[in-house]
């Protein structure tokens, strides 16, 4: 049976499924070896230690590979840790790989068919026909439907991509039917798509997402454009200020150079595509910092990805009931 490492009490016998994700050997005060490790499931991560270690245990561990560990839990400098007695590798069929990777809300194929019913919106063939390379692509289509939009900061979780690209999308829309004067629909449609396609070739991984080599010498702006390009080169002609408008998208979506865009958006289609973008990036992420904070024990924190101080529910109940009492 899985047990959380949320749900793990002090001084008890746990017998669980975790994710390997590193280990280091390392000598004690007393010059004897003992290995450092830290487990993860989607409920969170805690040290580990093997105290017996024996000349080829080190050998044959491997990260980012699930264990089945049996130990006993302790506080140790006031963090929750496990002492290992025995641990071996974990038979898939003994696992349920959601216990280690969080998956989308709604599921893969809500967001598929909200994809599909957005890109019915695009009226323009050209707009709607790149849209349909990579859809059509079923390379493209497996990992853009299970990548997450990010590693640790937004939609970091299995159909994270698909659910940002989507949301994106649908705040474009309203956008573009709001202003429709200024704003060319088909064209916010297809730039909401493609700004990020190039997390498919950035990251990789399934248990432990990180970067691939691509990922870390070109980027996922760079690798969009290569990959935009690439699809372009299928159409008999492609018109070449349609073209550059897409890329200019994806090449400014993070909207400023600090933030690692090579430009900053020039045009209202890629001004809008970066600010909704950032705006779903900035609200997915608040709601998993409060989603997983205890709101009614802490006043207040500083997220530094947003850059500002959070007040929690506690907090502003706290404030209310004062100016209530007359405190104020």
């Amino acid at each position: 049976m899985k047990i959380m490492i949320k749900e793990i009490e002090p001084n008890k016998i746990v017998s669980s499924f975790f994710v390997l994700d590193s280990f280091e050997l390392r000598l004690d005060r007393n010059n004897r070896e003992y290995i450092l490790l830290t487990l993860r499931d989607k409920s969170g991560a805690i040290k580990a230690f093997i105290w017996n270690v024996s000349h080829d245990i080190s050998q044959r561990l491997k990260e980012r590979t699930i264990l089945s560990v049996t130990g006993y839990s302790r506080f140790l400098d006031n963090f929750l840790v496990i002492d290992v007695y025995d641990w071996r590798y974990a038979k898939w069929d003994e696992v349920d790989i959601r216990d280690f990777v969080e998956v989308v809300k709604e599921g893969i194929n809500h967001w598929v068919v909200k994809l599909n019913e957005l890109v019915d919106l695009i009226e323009d063939p050209y707009c709607k026909g790149i849209i349909k390379k990579f859809l059509n692509d079923e390379e493209f289509m497996r990992i853009f439907k299970k990548r997450p939009a990010g590693i640790s900061i937004h939609h970091n979780y299995v159909g994270g991509l698909l659910e940002h690209t989507v949301s994106t999308m649908s705040l474009s829309a309203l956008v573009a039917d709001k202003y429709p004067d200024v704003l060319d629909k088909n064209i916010l449609l297809t730039g909401a798509f493609l700004h990020d396609i190039g997390k498919t070739k950035e990251l990789s991984g399934n248990i432990t997402v990180e970067y691939t080599t691509e990922g870390e010498l070109l980027g996922h702006i760079t690798l969009g454009i290569l990959m935009l390009e690439e699809k372009i080169s299928l159409f008999d002609e492609f018109p070449q200020e349609l073209g550059l408008h897409l890329k200019h998208i994806i090449l400014s979506h993070h909207g400023k150079l600090e933030y690692g865009s090579p430009v900053v958006p020039k045009t209202p289609e890629a001004i809008v595509v970066s600010t909704l973008e950032g705006l779903d990036a900035k609200f997915n992420h608040l709601h998993k910092i409060l989603k997983n904070s205890d709101t009614h024990q802490v006043k207040s924190f500083y997220d530094s990805f947003l850059d500002l101080k959070i007040l929690t529910e506690r907090s502003y109940k706290t404030s209310f009931k004062v100016f209530k009492d007359g405190g104020f």
